[in-house]
């Protein structure tokens, strides 16, 4: 027991050195490790980060415009919508007035392509309308119009469109005369419309749709309801409506979109009996 005390006191120095040292190699090692895996990961979060925010500022640019005869918006979702066998008569960008929230009255900007041969042939309106996104009105549920019939939701394309027919009052149409009818001031409505709207990119844009016919001269009023005789046409004319308009998604770049003037549209007449009804933002960071 004396010769192995008086042994281990010699040796156990060194043992006891060496082991320290091996350690703190190894412990070096992995700190070495973990610090250039920490540095790596922290690039690349870095890295992440700073794409998602320029893809964030990229999408919060959203694009309209016009590519051939479609019209073409990337907004959420990103859409090019175009009429089915009929030609781009006017293609148009302006504003609108909406009154019923405020009494000043917010502006609104509206891109429209309208697509037309003459006043004997259908007709089909494609609207696109934008809120200021800093103030606090975003687009309300959408309501028929006034004295409309067969209200439903129908899928256009990719949208789940709000969906209803009405008789278009002549007197106060933004497209009134867009297709070369005669508006008369005492002409109460030549058109009947099946109109689809849905809000987009989160209620700030609205886009509407609106498939025209001539209407029949049976046909003055539906606020009493569907004229006799005229089911079986009405019911044509709607599915005539879900076919007018063709929505894919966007092809090409930026560059290839054409803008447009103010066009032949009426835009006094743009206002909410048009684009309809919208609602006070909620933000929970407003106090007062």
């Amino acid at each position: 027991m004396t010769a192995i005390s008086r042994k281990w006191p010699q040796r156990f120095p060194l043992r006891v050195l060496l082991g320290f040292i091996q350690m703190t190699v190894q412990k070096t090692r992995k700190w070495n490790m973990r610090k250039n895996w920490y540095q790596y990961m922290l690039g690349c979060a870095v890295v992440l980060c700073l794409a998602a925010f320029a893809g964030c500022t990229q999408a919060g640019k959203s694009l309209q415009g016009f590519s051939a005869t479609s019209y073409v918006s990337s907004v959420r979702p990103a859409l090019s919508i175009q009429a089915v066998n009929m030609p781009l008569k006017v293609r148009a960008q302006g504003f609108g007035t909406l009154y019923r929230p405020s009494m000043t009255g917010v502006s609104v900007s509206v891109y429209s392509a309208v697509y037309a041969t003459s006043p004997k042939e259908p007709v089909a309106i494609v609207t696109h309308a934008k809120l200021p996104t800093h103030k606090r009105w975003i687009w309300s549920t959408v309501y028929p119009r006034p004295a409309s019939v067969h209200e439903a939701t129908e899928q256009v394309g990719p949208l789940a469109m709000t969906a209803f027919t009405y008789l278009v009052p002549c007197i106060t149409d933004p497209f009134a005369g867009v297709a070369g009818e005669e508006t008369a001031e005492g002409q109460q409505s030549y058109w009947i419309a099946r109109h689809f709207a849905a809000p987009a990119n989160f209620r700030y844009d609205k886009i509407s749709l609106e498939y025209r016919e001539p209407a029949p001269k049976e046909m003055t009023s539906l606020s009493s309801g569907i004229p006799y005789g005229m089911t079986e046409w009405l019911a044509g004319f709607e599915e005539r409506a879900r076919k007018a308009f063709a929505i894919t998604e966007p092809q090409g770049s930026a560059s290839d979109l054409a803008g447009a003037d103010m066009g032949s549209v009426r835009w006094r007449y743009m206002n909410d009996a048009w684009l309809g009804d919208v609602m006070e933002r909620y933000d929970r960071d407003r106090r007062f």
